[in-house]
């Protein structure tokens, strides 16, 4: 069976998971989230940190008891059944796909307005060369973008943190806020928390698996999570809660308010730095379980070849990145984000079933967590807009679909064999 090189430390799978994570939300998700959950914003980020912690800690296990590339597919596979892998393999595919889509959309938005979706081309082929180059530049890079990043966003916390707060009333709001738009903006939340299945589809790739993964997945979790909060309250202090559903860069937006024009603009950089780091490890994250499906014959097995130089699945890598173009194409920054939530939401859902599965040998966290981690994954899924919660359904009908065809045609071709 081909097998990838164990080459990543602690410091580079927390790393790659920061820089998943970091960005996707405060620079493309806290707008549409602030539309729905206007003054409750902040309770929205916790509801999703909250959920983001219960499946942290079922990948962590999971992490542990399987240290093998590909995630949640080979859980489910593994601990469920094949249909149930395929399944979480194929809303990863899709969904972190059409996250890449986002991110790349995000990152030309900001950088080159004028052009954001030639500007989103140019980054999604540079990125792909890069990571051909191998798993260390990857992990190389993201350790650049992602300390910059952290350093602005620091920066920005201290900013309007020492500001005086706005003082408009929460009852003003003009949008009837309900339940449901508070946990449908955790759900749009939560696609800022979900980068560190990032690490454990790496798992092949880390030195000491069983300990590094479950430490790298919970140390980036909670800087993130304090990232985020910290974020949430200081820009609720800056901006009404209309202002900030409306605008397009938030974090720029409430540094310009403050009168900060030169920083404004060092933040609209960090902003498309941010989103290429997200980028970068997304990348990674698709290939390896595109690689993982393949080596286990649930799609071609052309996807898992490896380049002999780099020891990267350049076929799988290549492959993406078609499949992002194509996202870009067609999706806006909005659609993107809620579709992809719909299918990382699935993902977890999955994982945390597997997680219910997994040996009491490696039960160092309760299985309460396991389940409360799939019952609000359920609650958050079926809280996103009805267009994207439909288009979500529609897009897994035709993986099963797929499968269930694959899975007949490999039956009849060795029943053809055996005659």
């Amino acid at each position: 069976m081909t097998t990838l090189k164990r080459s990543l430390g602690l410091t580079d799978a927390i790393m790659i998971g920061l820089a998943a994570m970091i960005g996707s939300g405060v620079f493309s998700a806290l707008g549409p989230a602030a539309s729905l959950a206007g003054p409750y914003l902040i309770l929205s980020v916790c509801i999703a940190g909250l959920a983001a912690s219960f499946n942290a800690s079922s990948m962590a296990r999971l992490s542990a008891a399987i240290p093998q590339a590909g995630g949640g597919y080979i859980y489910g596979r593994k601990l469920l059944s094949h249909g149930t892998g395929f399944m979480a393999g194929w809303c990863f595919v899709c969904g972190k796909s059409i996250s890449c889509s986002a991110m790349a959309l995000t990152a030309g938005h900001y950088l080159v307005p004028q052009h954001p979706k030639e500007t989103a081309f140019i980054i999604l082929l540079s990125l792909t060369l890069v990571n051909l180059r191998g798993i260390q530049k990857t992990a190389f890079l993201s350790k650049l973008i992602t300390l910059f990043v952290i350093a602005i966003l620091l920066l920005v916390i201290g900013l309007v943190f020492s500001s005086e707060p706005n003082a408009y009333p929460t009852l003003l709001y003009p949008n009837k806020v309900s339940i449901s738009g508070i946990l449908g903006a955790a759900s749009i939340m939560f696609f800022a928390f979900a980068g560190y299945a990032r690490i454990a589809t790496l798992g092949e790739e880390v030195m000491q698996p069983k300990q590094t993964i479950p430490k790298a997945i919970m140390i980036a979790l909670s800087i993130v999570l304090a990232l985020y909060i910290f974020l949430a309250i200081g820009l609720s202090r800056v901006l009404t809660p209309e202002l900030l559903s409306k605008s397009q860069a938030p974090l720029a937006t409430a540094v310009s308010a403050l009168g900060h024009e030169t920083f404004s603009r060092i933040v609209r950089l960090t902003a498309g730095i941010g989103s290429i780091g997200v980028l970068v490890s997304l990348l990674v994250g698709v290939s390896r379980t595109l690689f993982a499906m393949a080596r286990h014959q649930d799609i071609p097995m052309l996807f898992s070849r490896l380049d002999q130089k780099h020891q990267v699945p350049y076929i799988a890598e290549i492959t993406v990145a078609v499949l992002v173009a194509l996202c870009i194409l067609f999706l806006d920054i909005g659609s993107a984000i809620a579709l992809s939530s719909f299918n990382i939401l699935t993902y977890y859902a999955i994982a945390n079933l597997s997680a219910l599965k997994v040996s009491k040998e490696h039960w160092y966290q309760s299985n309460i967590l396991s389940f409360l981690g799939l019952l609000t994954c359920f609650v958050l899924v079926f809280n996103l807009p009805k267009d994207s919660l439909i288009l979500g359904i529609l897009l897994a009908g035709f993986g099963l679909t797929f499968y269930c065809l694959r899975k007949k045609y490999i039956s009849l071709t060795k029943q053809h064999e055996n005659e």
